[in-house]
């Protein structure tokens, strides 16, 4: 793991890319999931990563979360632990296919809330990222949406953890993904209605769930002190 590592640079796979975009639309791909026990919505975007020169496991990373439509940055650290060779078809050419070799990294991270927003915390936990790597060299996150099969659930990158109140050490469970379907708890299998399920259900409509997707640039737009929890 530390010698493909230290050849491989994986922070633009961690990292929003903004060159990619969600259902034709100029939003950037971002991680959506849920937050607490009445399972709201929560987006993640991890806007800069970066390898640390002395540690190429670790990654130094900084971004923004959107809950209830509250915006608040964050700083912390993504370290990989694991690396394991995944077996995913790819949808690549044949040639391509053959050479091709993917892989599963697993790893734990820290994510601190801008102490001085109302209601801050720290998010922890730990991570997935399913990517292959080219004959070229070059890196692709493993995206076959759904895919309940892979570590990832089909979206590439996972997160599952905890948030922690600064203030009052309350744990909230918490977890998101590229493909929120991917980490939606049991409670949430109703999340759609009707006979081919397109209608979001109202009762996840109150907890936010409609946000995700929504043309609302918010990670444009300045930060919203946080609520107080």
């Amino acid at each position: 793991m530390a010698t493909f590592l230290a050849a491989n640079d994986l922070s633009p796979l961690w990292q929003a890319d903004y060159s990619q975009k969600a259902n034709d639309s100029s939003r950037p791909i971002i991680l959506d999931g849920f937050y607490g026990d009445e399972h709201r919505h929560i987006s993640v975007i991890f806007e800069r990563v970066q390898r640390d020169a002395a540690q190429p496991n670790v990654f130094q990373v900084q971004g923004r979360t959107r809950y209830k439509k509250y915006i608040t940055p964050f700083e912390g650290t993504i370290t990989v632990e694991g690396l394991k060779p995944l077996k995913a078809y790819l949808d690549l050419d044949s040639v391509e296919e053959a050479r091709a070799r993917a892989y599963t990294a697993t790893a734990r991270f820290t994510l601190r809330e801008d102490p001085t927003t109302d209601g801050a915390g720290t998010y922890q936990g730990t991570a997935a990222m399913d990517f292959y790597q080219l004959a070229s060299g070059k890196l692709h996150l493993v995206q076959l949406m759904p895919d309940p099969v892979l570590p990832t659930g089909g979206g590439g990158l996972l997160f599952r953890g905890q948030w922690t109140s600064n203030r009052t050490g309350r744990r909230q469970a918490v977890a998101f993904a590229n493909y929120s379907e991917a980490v939606l708890p049991d409670a949430m299998k109703d999340l759609y209605i009707g006979e081919r399920g397109e209608t979001l259900n109202p009762k996840y409509a109150r907890l936010d769930w409609s946000e995700a997707w929504e043309n609302d640039e918010w990670w444009a737009k300045p930060a919203r002190p946080a609520l107080s929890l």
